[in-house]
């Protein structure tokens, strides 16, 4: 991930680019990805969003360790569709125009229709490197002709 956005990085000082990969997650990839499109390219507030995300992460890993046990059931707190919802919420946010909408669409139905198949661990990536094999094929094929 982080090697997709090095090329908004080239101002930034090695220490800086390191911290940054090494805490770069799902979810501040979706982030920072936006940000930096929009020229928004500043080390130090990447590194506040990095780091204030990963904090939260390792203090809701503690809080789940501590506090986890006390929960029987999460699907009665709907917790077992947050990280999921996160996900949908991260992807919508990367939807630039009817190309990646339908990427995205297909990628959904593929991934369901590995998921009923039986590969049921392979599902998401398997539709998904081939969803973005087959954009990337469509939209230089469509350059090409342009």
């Amino acid at each position: 991930m982080s090697a997709s956005l090095s090329r908004y990085m080239r101002a930034w000082s090695k220490p800086q680019v390191a911290a940054f990969a090494f805490e770069l997650t799902d979810e501040t990839f979706g982030v920072h990805s936006l940000r930096f499109e929009q020229d928004d390219t500043g080390a130090g507030r990447a590194l506040r969003i990095n780091l204030v995300c990963h904090l939260a992460w390792i203090s809701g890993t503690l809080l789940g360790v501590l506090a986890g046990g006390l929960i029987d059931d999460v699907r009665l707190l709907g917790l077992d569709f947050a990280l999921p919802a996160m996900f949908i919420a991260l992807l919508v946010l990367q939807l630039r125009g009817r190309m990646y909408t339908w990427v995205a669409l297909g990628a959904g139905a593929l991934s369901m229709l590995i998921w009923v198949v039986g590969l049921t661990q392979w599902n998401v990536i398997l539709a998904a490197v081939t969803a973005a094999g087959v954009a990337a094929g469509v939209e230089t094929w469509y350059r090409k002709r342009s």
